[in-house]
């Protein structure tokens, strides 16, 4: 999983909180007894160290066999399409870090509708709250809710992105890494600088450790008896191996209106 702050897009991060920043910008004109909640929440969201957001992602799609997937990151044709059998996917068994598996998201009206969900749910636990108890902000129980959906909050901005990458039909797995310092330790960098953290995949079935894989698409321009070879060096002699529909022509075309 790659550092978000290295990813392709790098307005993301901006993108989900400007959305997040808005709707708490929202409660808090509100003017009732939950507003100063939510202000601090904003707080927290906004002003902390750089380093202190530590998201390592991976990226999948939807889409197998994709023109412009094939221009942005399968070589332009010379590269491969591996395709899983994501119901089978799961964590290695000695793996105790948590990640979670998040859809992205393009439309504003999707990305409010999910984050209006968890503000709403916090408000609908808070007003009662506060109403019988006063609003502290020393009061644990207030830290504790606003620390919880800051966390919620956070997680779901990574997921969201701006519209004009909805072609992509992206999902993607999301890590945290956290204070611990033998998480910290796990964190490697890449010869070009990039940081990253491997995270162990399997098959969800016992029997069978290997990853999920359904088949590899080879591109246009790609070497399927290379590829064949390897996948039956690595344990994957049951991965059958397709040629792509995308011709090199029709990519430049693509690439061209693009």
């Amino acid at each position: 999983m790659s550092h978000f702050r290295y990813l392709n897009d790098s307005t993301e991060m901006r993108h989900g909180r400007t959305i997040t920043n808005d709707l708490l910008e929202q409660d808090m004109q509100r003017h009732d007894s939950a507003s100063d909640f939510f202000d601090f929440c904003r707080f927290n969201l906004n002003y902390h160290a750089d380093n202190a957001i530590q998201y390592f992602v991976s990226s999948f799609s939807v889409l197998q066999d994709s023109a412009k997937l094939w221009n942005r990151y399968g070589t332009t044709g010379d590269g491969v399409a591996v395709v899983f059998d994501t119901k089978r996917m799961g964590p290695d068994s000695s793996e105790d870090a948590s990640y979670h598996i998040a859809k992205v998201t393009y439309t504003l009206g999707e990305q409010a509708e999910l984050l209006r969900a968890l503000i709403t749910a916090t408000r609908t636990v808070l007003v009662p709250y506060i109403n019988r108890f006063g609003y502290d902000i020393h009061d644990v129980l207030v830290q504790v809710l606003a620390v919880k959906l800051c966390s919620h909050l956070m997680h779901h901005s990574i997921s969201l992105k701006d519209e004009s990458w909805s072609v992509e039909r992206e999902w993607r797995t999301v890590f945290l890494l956290g204070d611990d310092p033998h998480e910290k330790e796990r964190v490697g960098v890449r010869s070009d600088g990039r940081p990253y953290i491997e995270i162990p995949v399997r098959s969800a079935n016992p029997d069978d450790t290997r990853m999920p894989i359904v088949k590899v698409i080879a591109g246009c321009s790609a070497d399927s008896r290379l590829i064949r070879a390897t996948l039956d060096n690595c344990g994957y002699s049951h991965v059958k191996v397709e040629r792509s529909a995308m011709t090199s022509a029709f990519l430049a075309q693509v690439a061209e209106r693009s």
